[in-house]
């Protein structure tokens, strides 16, 4: 398969973005989760974990599609969805 030089430039660009959300996931999002857990002492989720975690499911699969990747596509598709029903969770309940 031809793949001009711009579309390796996107491609190299999307494998950064993901790798950086992957960094900010660990570095951030999960010590927020368990920081959160452990102050409150009882389990609750951070939004910012859901939204970063739905984030780098997206961009993943998009970076996985262009690699031809369908291994990795298919359960990040699975992965976005269960981070979207969790978020709509924290929205419903948030006030409970």
């Amino acid at each position: 398969m031809f793949i001009s030089y711009l579309d390796k430039k996107k491609e190299a660009y999307m494998g950064i973005v993901t790798e950086m959300l992957g960094l900010l996931m660990v570095l951030w999002a999960l010590p927020a989760q368990f920081i959160k857990i452990h102050r409150e002492k009882k389990c609750g989720v951070v939004p910012s974990l859901i939204a970063l975690s739905s984030t780098l499911y997206v961009v993943r699969a998009v970076y996985a599609a262009q690699r031809e990747a369908w291994g990795i596509v298919i359960p990040d598709t699975i992965g976005f969805a269960i981070s979207l029903a969790i978020l709509t969770q924290w929205f419903i309940y948030r006030k409970r």
